[in-house]
């Protein structure tokens, strides 16, 4: 990937390297994609951890003295924004991955996962906001496939762009 970048940039043109590690591979007790993520270093665009499909995977919070499941509803919000801020603070146990290349990978619909989907999109703006504040403003969210966002579920329903049309005032483009 580093060859063919560097082809690219040579002919005046940007390739863009994204990478998609599922969470629990960033921190640093289970770290399977740091090796791959550092020889990448400075050449990598976007890293969009997946937040979804891990079922009781997440992290202890010493500040809130609790367990943050990936999975867990009602604590969502928090999960999101401590996962996000340990990522570009390289704190709580993970790798750091600089905020303007981290963005929160997220399902786009209720069947785009088997868990991880945000039921209030106010808890993902909610955490932007947090991070901004905090120093660590992240690039930005991304969804697994349009496909998704633009399908139908299993009974022809619609999923109407549910993705985009809850969160484009933040999305951002590469």
């Amino acid at each position: 990937m580093k060859s063919v970048k560097d082809y690219y940039k040579n002919e005046g043109k940007h390739f863009l390297i994204a990478l998609a590690p599922e969470f629990p591979y960033l921190s640093l007790s289970n770290g399977k994609y740091l090796p791959y993520l550092s020889s990448l270093e400075g050449y990598y665009d976007l890293v969009c951890p997946q937040l979804y499909n891990q079922g009781g995977d997440g992290m202890w919070v010493e500040e809130m003295d609790q367990w943050l499941s990936q999975d867990n509803n009602e604590s969502k919000e928090d999960f999101l924004y401590y996962m996000m801020d340990s990522l570009a603070s390289g704190t709580r146990g993970y790798t750091t991955i600089p905020h303007d290349k981290l963005v929160m990978g997220l399902p786009a619909n209720k069947d785009a996962a088997a868990t991880g989907y945000v039921i209030d999109p106010s808890a993902v703006l909610n955490v932007m906001k947090r991070l901004k504040q905090s120093g660590n403003a992240i690039r930005g969210l991304s969804a697994w496939s349009i496909n998704w966002d633009a399908g139908q579920d299993k009974n022809g329903q619609s999923y109407s762009y549910e993705f985009i049309k809850r969160y484009k005032d933040i999305v951002t483009p590469v």
